[in-house]
């Protein structure tokens, strides 16, 4: 049977006690158990590397794959962005705010948005929302480890 890490692991730290055991007197059984062993680890660690090389190598061609679609997204949304601005044109042009099918309805909308000419901070803080970027760790750290106390902070 074909040992994995774990119990090659294990066996060797068995190995290692019962040298301890035996107060680091060394018999030729327990040489020959320990190059068993490290044989067994050094193996085993070749066919892990050699797994790990493969999965990196899926991992590669997935991150290319995965780029080639979002690319094949975007032209497909620019795609159904120009024929919808195109139909809005023709539709606005000929002054037609429906049009029905079996198939479809296609309709125009009035919509309002706003436009806001003036900086956030000038605003009512009622309206303003705080946005957090990022936390230093680093800067925590060293603040907590100077004494510094921070409600749900702990190191």
């Amino acid at each position: 049977m074909e040992k994995n890490l774990y119990n090659i692991k294990r066996d060797y730290l068995h190995l290692v006690q019962v040298v301890f055991e035996n107060e680091g007197e060394l018999t030729p059984e327990l040489d020959m158990l320990l190059t068993i062993n490290k044989q067994e680890l050094t193996e085993k660690s070749i066919n892990y590397v050699a797994v790990i090389k493969k999965v990196n190598s899926d991992i590669s061609y997935i991150d290319v794959e995965i780029k080639r679609l979002q690319e094949l997204k975007k032209t497909r949304n620019k795609i159904v962005e120009l024929l919808e601005k195109n139909i809005l044109d023709a539709m606005q042009l000929y002054e037609i705010e429906k049009i029905e099918t079996p198939l479809i309805n296609i309709s125009l909308r009035k919509s309002e948005s706003i436009v806001i000419s003036v900086a956030p901070e000038d605003l009512p803080t009622t309206l303003q929302k705080i946005k957090i970027e990022t936390i230093s760790k680093i800067e925590i750290k060293k603040l907590l480890k100077n004494g510094a106390v921070f409600q749900g902070v702990e190191l």
